[in-house]
């Protein structure tokens, strides 16, 4: 994973389930995501809410055994964001 900026998609059972971009790849999907908290992560947060996981070992262990993530490296993909949440609609962006 680059430390790069860019757009990811995080996949669960094939389906597109969140956007996001970052400054840093390598940062918010090792760091923040995958092994965060919630105050760092809204995926952490939205997680949590949706499938009512109530402490941060069950949202990492839901993550690890579940979760997929692809992304690009994009310069500037704050416009790019919003036009991909917009026509895919991941649940855990609503």
């Amino acid at each position: 994973m680059p430390d790069v900026s860019g757009i990811y998609a995080i996949y669960e059972n094939g389906e597109i389930i969140y956007i996001g971009i970052s400054s840093n790849l390598r940062r918010r999907l090792l760091g923040d995501h995958r092994s965060g908290d919630r105050q760092a992560s809204s995926l952490r947060r939205n997680l949590a809410a949706f499938y009512k996981l109530d402490s941060e070992e069950k949202i990492t262990e839901h993550i690890l055994n579940n979760f997929k993530f692809k992304y690009a490296k994009v310069d500037s993909p704050k416009n790019l964001e919003h036009f991909v949440i917009s026509i895919l609609m991941p649940k855990l962006n609503r």
